[in-house]
Order: C-alpha cells, then sequence, then structure tokens
C-alpha cells in the first residue's frame, strides 16, 4: 500500500517520503508543510498510475497425469 508521510526538518523545511509498505520509494523537499504534502501527494498519485493492478494471470493448469496401461489416450 502507498502512502505519504511529510516530516519537518526545520522550520522552512518539510520532507516528504512516499512509502510502499515499509520501503521508502520516492523523496523531495519543500519549504512549507502545504507544499510538502502536495508534492507528497502527487508522487503518490504518479507512482500509483505506474503499477500495474490486473489482476495476475492464471496458474496453467497441470498437465493431466500419464495414462495408465490400458486406457486410451484423451
Amino acid at each position: 500500500m502507498l502512502e505519504v508521510e511529510v516530516i519537518q526538518l526545520k522550520p522552512t523545511l518539510w520532507e516528504w517520503r512516499v512509502y510502499n509498505g515499509d520501503t521508502p520509494v520516492k523523496a523531495g523537499f519543500a519549504g512549507s508543510r502545504e507544499t510538502a504534502q502536495i508534492d507528497g501527494n502527487s508522487a503518490l498519485f504518479r507512482l500509483h498510475r505506474c503499477l500495474d493492478y490486473r489482476p495476475a494471470v492464471p496458474a496453467r493448469p497441470e498437465p493431466p497425469l500419464p495414462c495408465e496401461p490400458g486406457q486410451p489416450v484423451r
């Protein structure tokens, strides 16, 4: 799950980070909390757009077991 974190480093310096779970995937800096939040959200949505959320292709069915001697092959 993607999420944005905004951290104040100095009175006029804020860092934003986008995480995928516990892994930071994008980060940046801004001069105000509002700008940092907007920049972080924008990055989150750009990343979200790039991710592929299509369902996984179903696994191939297992090949049939070899037939018993004397049984017809399907």
